[in-house]
């Protein structure tokens, strides 16, 4: 069975590292947050046993499975978000990117370095392909994806769910051989 390697990613300015029980409050109180809440089917109010139940049962099944890898996006010794490679199917070399920054984190370019640092960290996994789905309205993920060299490659039909009901998807992706940015 195939997974990935529980690295530790180095940025420019922070890191992407395992989840931690020190993580806990800070991704409870990035979940209730308004824009995030917007995008993400979460549950609403966010716990801080929901953030146990994701960070401390679901990431490591998640890595032990093969099946994906949920890193925290630290920066000054702080998480400001979380990113993951998800549903992934090592047969024919693919993963989604998912992602979320928490307002503390916003407007530094960390998140466009934590999935070009993901995706090339997915790539050298031995993936060929991620992909990112975006709700078409949600902007700031859109722009982080463009920003990192994703490509458009169509819209996915009532593909996604926000807590407003079904919502259209953009589907981008970039390739292990895309032209490096």
């Amino acid at each position: 069975m195939r997974r990935f390697s529980d690295d530790i990613i180095q940025l420019d300015r922070g890191r992407l590292r395992p989840l931690a029980e020190r993580d806990l409050a800070d991704i409870t109180a990035a979940c209730n947050d308004d824009a995030i809440r917007a995008w993400l089917p979460i549950p609403v109010p966010y716990s801080e046993d929901d953030a146990r139940a994701f960070a401390l049962d679901h990431a490591p099944k998640q890595l032990k499975s093969g099946a994906g890898i949920e890193r925290a996006i630290e920066s000054e010794g702080r998480l400001c978000g979380v990113i993951g490679l998800n549903t992934t199917d090592w047969s024919v070399g693919v993963t989604e990117a998912g992602y979320w920054l928490a307002p503390w984190g916003r407007g530094k370019g960390l998140m466009t370095t934590a999935l070009m640092a993901m995706t090339d960290y997915a790539f050298r996994q031995g993936l060929q392909r991620v992909e990112v789905h975006v709700a078409t309205g949600n902007l700031a993920s859109l722009g982080v994806a463009l920003r990192a060299g994703y490509r458009i490659d169509g819209t996915l039909r009532r593909k996604g769910r926000t807590h407003g009901g079904l919502v259209d998807l953009l589907a981008l992706s970039r390739l292990n051989d895309d032209p490096p940015l």
